[in-house]
């Protein structure tokens, strides 16, 4: 079954963000679509975003997002759900720790403009080549909200980690890895494609094997984890584990991705599936060899 990409339902803002640098300065109101609509007026310098579902859609990413245009001098958000100011207060928290001088507020629908001088719906607006073929700094869509977010923060610091930023939580888990058996569940079940797997391949009846040992790896793209957790769950050998989250420093540090776990493998020598011992059998073929009629369950562990 298909899982749906975390990010794949929110509101791509690239092709506002490419409007918005080229002038300015713009204070940016973000209003939702299906709400009553906004009028163009020649004689303001406002700029309204027409966000589909806003009350769904708005994440800290899309607010910091905007708050990292250099020509944004101010950002509302239109709407009277109070459930967005989570989201408000995370992005004017993170624009405060960097020493941004612009911060999101909350404004109900009955004191906001109806007019404004732009109106933007990224629903109609097309991205701009130079920004898909990656010449531009707007960048490719992110793979997560995590990714988002990060990117936005990234772009809002210019690249000095001020300390205050270390001390409001990222909410993503620094994952170790104990014990683990390259089994792979862990990278097939993430939504986001965070954990790559580098997985041995040898087989017993490949001529052009000569039973040297395999390298084998698990890799973690930090920056795009959701924090889920269903990698943990689906690791038959509960190798994964964190005990504490990522600080921003680790997540803007630019390091793509860190390795879980790494070493070598070599070819069971009788059916040539990858294992870490050489000369040895591997799972199946051990508890086959030990008990070839199956009269004992086997070991979850294989110990």
């Amino acid at each position: 079954m298909d899982r749906p990409d975390p990010v794949s339902a929110a509101v791509d803002l690239r092709s506002v963000i490419d409007h918005l640098s080229t002038g300015g300065p713009w204070h940016v109101s973000l209003v939702d679509a299906d709400s009553a609509p906004v009028t163009a007026a020649s004689d303001l310098t406002t700029a309204a975003v027409l966000v589909p579902n806003l009350s769904e859609h708005l994440v800290p990413g899309v607010l910091v997002e905007l708050l990292a245009v250099p020509a944004v001098a101010g950002l509302h958000v239109v709407s009277d759900d109070p459930m967005l100011m989570v989201a408000v207060r995370q992005a004017a928290a993170l624009a405060r720790a960097v020493g941004h001088g612009v911060s999101p507020a909350l404004v109900p629908t009955h004191r906001a403009s109806e007019r404004a001088e732009v109106v933007l719906d990224p629903r109609r607006m097309a991205v701009p080549r130079r920004t898909l073929f990656g010449a531009h700094r707007v960048g490719a869509a992110p793979r997560s909200e995590t990714d988002r977010l990060v990117r936005a923060v990234a772009a809002l610091t210019g690249g000095t980690i001020p300390p205050a930023l270390d001390r409001l939580p990222t909410g993503v888990p620094r994952w170790e890895t104990r014990g683990c058996n390259e089994n792979g569940a862990c990278a097939r079940i993430c939504p986001v494609q965070a954990l790559d797997l580098i997985a041995p391949t040898a087989t017993a009846d490949d001529e052009s094997d000569d039973g040297a040992p395999r390298q084998w790896g698990l890799t973690i793209h930090d920056t795009v984890c959701i924090g889920c957790g269903l990698c943990a769950t689906a690791c038959p050998e509960q190798a994964l584990a964190s005990d504490r989250s990522l600080t921003w420093s680790e997540l803007l540090s630019g390091r793509d991705t860190r390795v879980l776990d790494a070493g070598l493998r070599h070819p069971c020598r009788r059916c040539g599936t990858p294992q870490p011992t050489a000369d040895g059998l591997c799972r199946i073929c051990a508890q086959t060899f030990a008990d070839p009629f199956a009269v004992h369950l086997p070991n979850r562990r294989g110990h």
